[in-house]
């Protein structure tokens, strides 16, 4: 089985797919609103994540590293934050941690600097048939592509 995750600051998503990843097993969308002050995010983000590791038996995970934007670097900062709990519970439950830069994800898909769109397009070209389980799931747009992401992620 493969466990993607994509945190970020408006949510995080989780995915598991079966070990030929032409299925999804079990996916997680997590709001943490921006609105509600960060130690109230981290702490949903480990209750939810704790449960859905442990129900899908989670033996590894790919995880994405944050990406440092020069314009918002508060934003790198509370992301960085959600992402090293997210560590930090993996490696407490004994699960190995594969981290992935977001550009070394996006060049698996083609190249490195696709953008949300692009990501979605690519799965859509390259994995049809999960692109038809993700589209069936009438998600908004951010679960969409935080799934999208989280996919990428897994099949790393």
């Amino acid at each position: 089985m493969k466990i993607g995750i994509d945190p970020s600051l408006n949510g995080c998503t989780l995915i598991c797919l079966n070990d030929n990843s032409d299925k999804i097993l079990d996916y997680l969308y997590l709001d943490t609103n921006t609105k509600h002050n960060l130690m109230d995010r981290i702490l949903l983000l480990q209750f939810y994540t704790l449960s859905f590791l442990e129900r899908n038996k989670a033996e590894k995970v790919n995880i994405e590293t944050p990406y440092f934007n020069r314009f918002n670097p508060k934003a790198f900062f509370v992301q960085s934050r959600l992402y090293q709990q997210l560590i930090y519970l993996c490696y407490t439950l004994n699960i190995k941690v594969n981290e992935y830069e977001p550009k070394t994800i996006k060049k698996n898909l083609g190249k490195g600097n696709l953008n949300k769109k692009e990501v979605y397009l690519a799965i859509e070209g390259l994995y049809p048939k999960i692109f038809g389980e993700i589209t069936n799931l009438k998600l908004n747009k951010l679960e969409l592509e935080g799934l999208c992401d989280a996919f990428a992620i897994a099949i790393m």
